[in-house]
């Protein structure tokens, strides 16, 4: 009972502290002020702009890397004296192109271009350049240039190779293997020779190295002083093929060798200019 009483008391109190209510009165509740939010509105605003920014960096980016693409396509095509529309797979370096760009040049591009012909000698072409001005006038840093001739190509050079008539070429380890067939006293004998590629002099050279005579074999020097020296006059003659010719002449040839069943033409254009005369004139053959 006790408790009860002083619960009402409680109540009585605390109702005490309210405010009188008469008859006719009108009770107004007072409104919160609504928090300013310019803040959040300049937030959302400034977020907006920057995802915008992004997104136009990355259409420009695409745009210029496409525009960068088809310039280097074209460029290729005319220094190389290609069919136009020719298959060709341009590819930009990595980062943002314009940020490279901002720069004045682009840091890489690689070219590859299949079944490319140059004289006697056909294969898959691949280029390579760091350090490319915007400004065509300026050189590139680095311009190396890589032509793959396939074992399947090679019947080309044949006469490059050898003053007799080959009935086979082929490619081992490294070396060119060329084979052929002399008469003696009635009697086909085989003939074998590995030819070592090499730059002499500008040119690409075939320099014999293995000699198979019938199974066995001899030394270049045996097979010159001995009764064979007929045959190896016209065998073993070092011949040489001259490309320069048909490339640019900012191009120099540097090596040759054989990699993965291909004769690999390698030349370089560094310091070049791509609107420079030298990869817009056809380089020229030593004097005989």
């Amino acid at each position: 009972m006790a408790d009860e009483q002083n619960n009402d008391l409680a109540k009585t109190v605390e109702l005490g502290e309210l405010p009188i209510v008469r008859e006719g009165d009108v009770l107004t509740v007072p409104k919160k002020e609504k928090k300013r939010r310019r803040g959040l509105g300049w937030l959302i605003a400034l977020g907006v702009v920057i995802v915008l920014g992004v997104v136009g960096w990355i259409v420009g980016d695409i745009v210029a890397r496409d525009f960068a693409q088809n310039f280097v396509r074209e460029k290729v095509t005319e220094v190389f004296n290609l069919e136009p529309g020719a298959d060709m797979d341009v590819t930009i370096g990595p980062g943002s192109l314009l940020a490279q760009a901002l720069t004045g040049s682009i840091d890489s591009v690689d070219v590859s271009v299949p079944d490319v012909s140059f004289g006697a000698i056909s294969g898959d072409l691949d280029l390579a350049l760091t350090g490319i001005p915007l400004d065509t006038a300026l050189p590139v840093d680095t311009m190396r240039v890589a032509l793959a001739v396939p074992e399947a190509n090679l019947s080309a050079l044949s006469s490059y190779l050898s003053g007799a008539e080959l009935t086979d070429i082929s490619l081992v380890e490294d070396r060119v293997a060329i084979a052929t067939e002399f008469q003696v006293f009635g009697f086909a004998v085989p003939v074998g020779v590995e030819l070592l590629p090499a730059v002499v002099n500008g040119e690409i050279a075939f320099d014999p190295s293995v000699i198979t005579v019938n199974g066995a074999d001899i030394s270049v020097e045996a097979l010159r002083e001995g009764p064979f020296a007929g045959i190896a006059r016209d065998l073993l003659g070092q011949r040489s093929f001259c490309v320069g010719e048909y490339l640019p002449a900012a191009l120099t040839l540097t090596d040759v060798d054989v990699v993965s069943g291909s004769l690999v033409v390698k030349l370089s254009g560094d310091g070049a200019a791509l609107g420079g005369a030298g990869l817009s004139e056809v380089g020229t053959c030593p004097a005989a």
